[in-house]
């Protein structure tokens, strides 16, 4: 289950499960934005979901197959530049393309999220970091507890960015195990 904060999003939505092993997607469910929302995925296993406003256009689907890669740690904030923690609001951009064996070509990656040492109450959101910031996060969690995600993420444009959502401050590590094309 997923509970997605629509808060911010007005007008109907529409949610679609994606299936990554077969490539498809499920039907759709209809709700309206404004609030929050669980949703729960059709079957066990690994699924992405789509929620977009309804009348808005779909590019087609095309065909896309998985490409795993061997775990690879893409960022961690605790080793990079600075070895700065993300405060409150602030966003990160993470090269990626060309990193672990990501092409620049890749259409979405599978990854692991951990928070690591929060001083406070967090949620973090990542994004392709040529789109504006996404609604939903990837991770939320309590203070003082290192907690970790698996997700698929969009990408394109070679770089991810990443906003933390926090009371304080928290260090992010960001491992890919495998890619869409």
């Amino acid at each position: 289950t997923v509970r997605l904060d629509l808060r911010g999003v007005s007008g109907t939505l529409e949610a679609h499960w994606f299936d990554p092993r077969l490539g498809t997607f499920q039907s759709g469910q209809l709700f309206a934005g404004g609030t929050t929302r669980d949703l729960t995925a059709p079957g066990s296993g690994d699924w992405a979901l789509r929620v977009r406003r309804t009348g808005t256009a779909t590019p087609p689907v095309q065909a896309v197959r998985f490409f795993t890669l061997t775990p690879c740690r893409v960022y961690d904030s605790r080793l990079a530049g600075l070895r700065q923690p993300l405060r409150d609001g602030e966003t990160r951009r993470v090269p990626a393309a060309g990193v672990c064996g990501i092409p620049a070509t890749a259409r979405a990656l599978a990854v692991n999220v951990t928070a690591i040492s929060p001083s406070g109450a967090l949620s973090l959101a990542i994004w392709p970091s040529t789109l504006s910031r996404a609604q939903a996060n990837v991770l939320s969690f309590a203070p003082y507890r290192t907690r970790g995600n698996n997700t698929f993420l969009m990408f394109g444009g070679g770089e991810l960015s990443l906003e933390a959502g926090v009371f304080g401050t928290v260090h992010v590590a960001l491992d890919v195990n495998g890619y869409f094309q």
